[in-house]
């Protein structure tokens, strides 16, 4: 979301936080959080030290957008919107008068993230357009666009993405919210184009590649896609979400038991790989096998199914 309001003991914060990392002295809630919303062990670590930071500073505005993020990134939306309302009780006490830019900004900038997460997008942009009356800012740029292509106004997200493409900025996540916004708004083939500029510096970012090669599937270029793919598991070869895809795009008739039971080990620790389960069952034509995955798998909501970039070539949510 990349708004930055951190206050002046963040850098200490942070050490004590990792000095208590070290001791192993964990928060207990972010053990139950895990238990009760099934994340991943990288997911795990990223809240655990959010919530150490926290513990010591508990109204660090920058540490709260980082717990909104990763709330947003395992489809918690409830407890993002509600961190969002604990960030917004805490800056409210500013008087709106003040001449503090920075701090006015993210204001307006974090009421319409608050909005977009109550699906109140028309208000969510008009805070937006707040901000950007002071300059143009990627990050809010790219929260207008999405709120723009929610209410389906298609011709004024492609203009806020042109005020976005029009800015001057090469970094690696500038580059990646360009190619983000352009991908959402289907424009594939430019959108691989930023992303592949993001990827010449940082060139063993599996996230990268990984984008890369789902857009070349959405263009229906497998053999590109499988080209990263494969880069993906020069880096990584036991990335699993690389040799499903792979797997799943290749036009072989045969049985991948390998993959198969590589999936079932990733199984004990995240449930939401059931859907690769599913998916790999299907292509190697376990028919009876993959009914159980599927109903396995809608019996939990929190687990969606068609989430994934092949899902056009599996006709078997319909």
């Amino acid at each position: 979301m990349g708004i930055s309001y951190a206050t002046p003991d963040f850098t200490k914060s942070l050490e004590l936080a990792s000095e208590k990392l070290e001791k192993k002295d964990h928060d207990p809630r972010v053990k139950k959080l895990r238990n009760e919303l099934k994340i991943t062990e990288d997911e795990f670590e990223k809240l655990k030290i959010i919530y150490l930071i926290l513990e010591i500073e508990p109204t660090n505005v920058n540490t709260l957008l980082d717990q909104i993020r990763v709330y947003l990134e395992i489809d918690q939306f409830q407890k993002a919107f509600e961190t969002s309302e604990m960030i917004l009780s805490y800056i409210k006490s500013y008087p709106k008068t003040s001449e503090d830019f920075d701090l006015q900004n993210t204001f307006n900038h974090v009421c319409g993230v608050c909005k977009k997460l109550e699906k109140k997008y028309a208000e969510s942009i008009e805070y937006f357009d707040i901000v950007l009356q002071n300059g143009q800012n990627i990050v809010v740029l790219q929260d207008k666009i999405d709120s723009l292509i929610k209410l389906k106004k298609n011709t004024d997200a492609e203009e806020s993405c042109k005020k976005l493409l029009e800015i001057d900025a090469h970094d690696l996540d500038s580059l990646i919210i360009k190619a983000e916004c352009l991908e959402k708004l289907k424009k594939y083939s430019e959108s691989i184009n930023f992303y592949k500029k993001a990827l010449s510096i940082n060139p063993e970012n599996i996230e990268i590649l990984h984008e890369i090669a789902g857009l070349h599937m959405e263009l229906e270029e497998d053999q590109d896609a499988i080209m990263y793919y494969d880069k993906i598991l020069k880096i990584q070869p036991d990335e699993i979400n690389a040799q499903t895809s792979k797997f799943l795009i290749s036009k072989e008739d045969v049985e991948n038991l390998d993959l198969l039971a590589k999936i079932n080990e990733k199984l004990k620790a995240d449930p939401r790989f059931l859907t690769y389960k599913c998916l790999v069952l299907h292509h190697m034509k376990k028919f009876e096998e993959f009914s159980e995955c599927l109903n396995e798998i809608l019996i939990d909501h929190e687990l969606d199914p068609i989430a994934f970039y092949f899902r056009k070539r599996v006709d078997i949510f319909k």
